[in-house]
């Protein structure tokens, strides 16, 4: 008797560190079964992502909460884990919340199969990219993402000159970059010299695609700042050249993405640790329902309550 009352207290222990856990999680993540595509776990940062609550998601399937145009691909993606043909499945695809706005999201998936190999349940882990959807999509639209800059004062554009080096830039892309209000041409050795160390050969080999192929300029990349800090800028751009085709010019617009880029390290960071509280093996975690019945617990956990 004295033996299962301490089981059942590792059990309730382990359940409230592993719910503490999920509610501190920046990431959404939830079971579900792979047969009838009903959720069968939710944490609560599904709920602020899809605007249902736990009890709602419960009683729903996947594609409820999925946009009407990304179900028939979402479904085939799943019958492909159950198949065995993939391991698993990262993807991006558009929910469709409780309000009716759509959100994009990142889809991180996996299935549990028992000794025998049959799928028991899908692990998924989601981070929503909306905004990070939005800011690319208004790029690859030059016209309006011009309209835009003028419009919103978020995106400073530049003017790089091959042949002198010197690049032209508007009154916020001077205040992005950390440069003199008043300054409207910087110096080559000055624009390299604000672009975080790391980040150089990255500026120079996407500099160089789109001069050799006449690719878009497409880079993510970090200044450092005069206070010593960084931020991180999403520059999208083109080059032109002169009726023999070489190349003169590369001129692009950029927008300030540190936020979104230190809201993605959190998300990860969160997805790594859930990750690891479940391979290290003393750390028991269990996974239950709203009820409180547990459908599924790993090896350390039962080992330390005793049950099979």
């Amino acid at each position: 008797m004295a033996e299962h009352k301490r089981a059942e207290e590792k059990l309730r222990k382990g359940e409230a560190q592993y719910r503490a856990m999920l509610e501190l999680a920046d990431v959404g993540a939830f079971q579900g079964d792979p047969f009838t595509g009903r959720f069968l776990y939710v944490n609560p940062k599904m709920s602020e992502i899809t605007g249902y609550s736990e009890e709602e998601l419960l009683g729903m399937r996947f594609l409820e909460v999925t946009h009407p145009g990304d179900r028939e691909e979402d479904s085939e993606r799943l019958q492909r884990m159950v198949r065995g043909e993939a391991a698993e499945c990262a993807y991006e695809k558009r929910y469709v919340r409780k309000d009716g706005q759509m959100v994009w999201v990142q889809v991180n998936a996996t299935l549990n199969r028992d000794e025998t190999g049959r799928p028991l349940r899908m692990i998924a882990v989601i981070q929503e990219i909306t905004e990070r959807k939005w800011v690319k999509e208004e790029l690859r639209k030059s016209e309006e993402f011009h309209r835009f800059a003028v419009e919103a004062g978020r995106i400073g554009t530049w003017d790089l000159d091959l042949r002198t080096e010197e690049c032209r830039v508007s009154p916020k892309m001077a205040e992005l970059m950390s440069f003199s209000s008043d300054q409207t041409t910087v110096p080559g050795a000055q624009w390299w010299e604000s672009i975080v160390p790391d980040d150089r050969t990255l500026m120079a080999s996407a500099l160089a695609a789109s001069i050799d192929s006449d690719a878009p300029f497409d880079l993510e990349f970090r200044i450092a700042l005069k206070d010593g800090t960084e931020r991180w800028l999403y520059s999208r751009g083109g080059v032109s050249r002169d009726v023999s085709g070489k190349a003169l010019r590369v001129h692009g617009a950029s927008i300030d993405v540190t936020e979104r880029k230190r809201a993605e390290e959190n998300s990860r960071a969160s997805e790594e640790r859930l990750r690891r509280a479940v391979e290290i093996e003393t750390v028991g975690v269990i996974f239950f329902k709203t009820d409180g019945s547990i459908t599924d617990a790993n090896d350390a956990f039962l080992r330390m309550s005793g049950y099979s």
